[in-house]
């Protein structure tokens, strides 16, 4: 038989157990740091630390943003590849949209799924979803669909030259090439029968370009070594430049450059996910300028495989597809001022 003064005792200790527990709930709620901005009780404050790798010398800005941007009208665009006479593809949403590089939509295409990459030669469009490659008109009619590869595969790069189209499959971690005019792939060593045209990325995330030179060179990145490669006719690498870091000079964090394109003097233009920067580099690996530093990405994306795709345009621009903004964003050379003395020329 219970007292009733042991009674209450048994109710007050419930109920100071019950508070005890509560309050610590509490403090756990408030001490949580699921951004890492206030360095998870360390003493850091990472977000502070985040801005200063932002820094870097402004006099290597040798390029401004022409506004207003382009906007898609696309909720999740993914993919960019720019005509010959400027007008601009862009893909995702099931949709292949033409812009005039102005904005002006010419044509917009619907597709079965959704564009991850896409590549342009003369008037075809080369538009990869998930394994496989569809060839298309400026009209939207179907040319050919070639073989998809196995299950495993993510196509998310392409790049066009006068034989071949390579494609980057981030899922099997390889560069596949394929006969332009045929759509049937093509191996190393006169190989037909299985393996990849090139292998050996280390790719920790769905990140994998490559580019094409107008002379038909082929680029790849190693994102998972922070590597641009040149490479010769037959996959090899010739040269190979890089490193991790944040100066301006390396490739900050994983996997990057997340993607790069090449201007008409054979300059390789690159972009960094997460730290956010556009810089110009000589195929010798050289830092030549800085197009969009991270100050010009003001929306970080909540999910880090969000990344811009990037091209080149013919009159030497530089095209930055934002999914962020959900627009197309424009990157003109500045003009150099003239002297205001010595002698004219």
């Amino acid at each position: 038989m219970t007292t009733e003064p042991s009674h209450k005792i048994k109710n007050l200790l419930i109920s100071l157990a019950v508070l005890a527990a509560v309050g610590v709930a509490v403090w756990a709620a408030l001490s949580l740091d699921p951004t890492g901005q206030r360095g998870a009780g360390t003493g850091r404050n990472y977000e502070k630390e985040f801005q200063k790798l932002k820094k870097f010398d402004l006099s290597l800005v040798k390029w401004a943003e022409v506004l207003p941007a382009i906007p898609t009208k696309m909720e999740s665009p993914v993919a960019m590849a720019v005509f010959s006479n400027g007008d601009i593809c862009i893909g995702g949403d099931k949709v292949i949209a033409i812009l005039s590089p102005d904005g002006r939509e010419i044509k917009r295409i619907d597709a079965a799924t959704a564009p991850q990459a896409l590549a342009i030669a003369d008037k075809t469009i080369f538009a990869a979803s998930q394994n496989a490659v569809t060839v298309l008109d400026t009209e939207g009619q179907t040319q050919a669909q070639w073989s998809p590869l196995d299950d495993n595969a993510r196509i998310v790069s392409l790049g066009v030259s006068d034989e071949y189209v390579y494609a980057a499959d981030a899922g099997n971690r390889v560069v596949v090439r394929y006969d332009r005019k045929t759509g049937k792939r093509t191996f190393k060593d006169g190989r037909s029968d299985s393996g990849a045209f090139m292998s050996g990325f280390n790719v920790p995330s769905p990140h994998l370009d490559l580019a094409v030179t107008p002379e038909g060179q082929l680029l790849t990145v190693d994102p998972g070594r922070s590597l641009v490669q040149i490479r010769d006719n037959y996959g090899d690498i010739l040269k190979s430049w890089g490193s991790e870091g944040s100066h301006i000079t390396k490739f900050y964090g994983c996997c990057n450059p997340a993607a790069i394109a090449v201007l008409d003097d054979k300059k390789v233009v690159t972009y960094e996910k997460t730290l956010q920067r556009v810089k110009i580099y000589s195929l010798e690996g050289e830092l030549a300028e800085v197009a969009a530093g991270p100050n010009e990405f003001t929306d970080q994306p909540a999910d880090s495989h969000i990344a811009c795709d990037i091209a080149v345009d013919r009159d030497g621009r530089i095209l930055v597809l934002d999914p962020i903004r959900k627009t197309v964003r424009i990157f003109k050379r500045k003009i150099a001022p003239r002297p205001t003395t010595g002698a004219a020329r």
